[in-house]
């Protein structure tokens, strides 16, 4: 395939200036088809040269996802007005199990003394951002939260929830797990 290449249509001079300040046009010659032509999916896919290939993909042909583990850090926060502001840091630890089989483990917490209704409320929320991510897919999973951050004045637990629920998502999604 030859590469595209771009030339200058000259006589800029019978062509209007065009609103941003330039004067003339561009035609490009030769340019293959976008990436977007090459249609895939999980029961066909067209080769770059445009020849078919059939293949059905079942679990027997993946690696089975029980007992996959994943390791990742959360790590966020906003500075905003009116009670906008965040943070949110936590590790997490997470193993998949079979759907029916969901634990959520709080390991290392910092400060050491914070309020107890911060607490349960960030616990719950994480809690529940995992589980949301994980039924979407079907799964169940062993998680231990390590690092759990609770910042005295910028605590806000629905987005310790909804940043569980985004980087697991994004985990899954990463390791060919979609959402069902």
């Amino acid at each position: 395939m030859t590469a595209p290449r771009i030339r200058l249509v000259k006589n800029a001079g019978k062509h209007p200036m065009q609103p941003s300040g330039e004067v003339g046009q561009f035609e490009v010659v030769h340019l293959p088809s976008p990436p977007a032509d090459r249609y895939r999916s999980a029961t066909r896919s067209i080769l770059g040269d445009g020849s078919h290939v059939e293949s059905k993909l079942t679990t027997a042909h993946m690696n089975p996802p029980i007992g996959t583990s994943f390791k990742f850090k959360v790590k966020h926060s906003a500075q905003g007005a009116s009670g906008g502001s965040y943070y949110v840091r936590f590790d997490v630890d997470a193993t998949l199990l079979s759907a029916d089989e969901f634990d959520v483990a709080f390991e290392s917490i910092y400060p050491n003394d914070p309020a107890p209704s911060d607490l349960d409320a960030a616990k719950l929320a994480i809690t529940n951002g995992f589980r949301d991510a994980l039924t979407s897919c079907n799964f169940g999973a062993k998680i231990i939260v390590t690092q759990l951050a609770l910042h005295p004045v910028d605590f806000n637990p629905g987005k310790y929830g909804y940043w569980a629920h985004y980087h697991l998502t994004q985990q899954l999604a990463a390791a060919g797990f979609a959402a069902t």
